[in-house]
């Protein structure tokens, strides 16, 4: 982030409290699946940290460990940026999972009918077709994320009232690739100015997500609302 210091540190659920207490970093991203298990370890959460229930983001501050979730400012970023209306509007959200959490909070800001689609759940993945109208799709699962790139949990021919598809990425339709791991992923999520049924770890949400780390870093007074 900016002029810091960015490591990988590759931790077991038992080493957690220990490295987190006991280094000298000033803040920290967290990822799967440490979201959840990290805030016993933390001193306070920011509102939207404590109404999701998942960090992904760690600040030291005097001495306390401040837990902040940047997931839900990047995605909320997204949806602004893409020019959509959720709105009344139906948005099937697809998995369950921590990420999924994060988009249900966003789309319900914005008044969206947000549908969750599980593989064991009431709405799954056996009886999508009931949900052939909806308006906006965004994937949370793993399918799309290295090495599996490219792929989609769902067939999007099957949802013919889909606001918006990006044409600039033909093969890739409307899908955004988790984890980009070579300049032609990176490419083709800097062309998606508009994702509607991206993953929900896109690469503009994760730069957005990151962006928004790195001003809380450098010390707003107040770290999100």
């Amino acid at each position: 982030l900016g002029d810091y210091e960015y490591r990988l540190y590759e931790k077991e659920p038992s080493e957690l409290e220990k490295f987190l207490r006991n280094s000298d970093w000033d803040g920290i991203n967290v990822t799967m699946p440490y979201k959840q298990a990290v805030i016993p370890c933390l001193d306070s959460l920011t509102p939207i940290a404590r109404e999701l229930g998942a960090v992904n983001t760690i600040i030291r501050r005097e001495g306390k460990l401040i837990g902040a979730n940047t997931d839900y400012w990047g995605f909320r970023s997204m949806v602004d940026k893409s020019g959509l209306s959720p709105a009344g509007k139906k948005c099937l959200v697809l998995g369950s999972g921590g990420a999924s959490k994060v988009v249900q909070a966003v789309l319900q800001k914005y008044d969206a009918q947000v549908v969750v689609i599980s593989r064991n759940g009431t709405d799954n993945y056996g009886n999508l077709s009931r949900h052939s109208d909806a308006a906006i799709i965004v994937n949370t699962t793993p399918v799309g994320m290295y090495p599996h790139t490219g792929m989609s949990p769902v067939d999007l021919a099957h949802f013919p009232h889909l606001e918006l598809r990006d044409n600039t990425v033909p093969k890739m339709d409307i899908w955004g690739s988790a984890a980009p791991e070579s300049a032609e992923g990176i490419y083709f999520g800097m062309l998606k100015d508009a994702m509607v049924g991206a993953n929900a770890h896109t690469q503009k949400a994760l730069t957005l997500a990151a962006r928004i780390s790195r001003q809380i870093l450098n010390g707003q007074e107040v770290i999100l609302p």
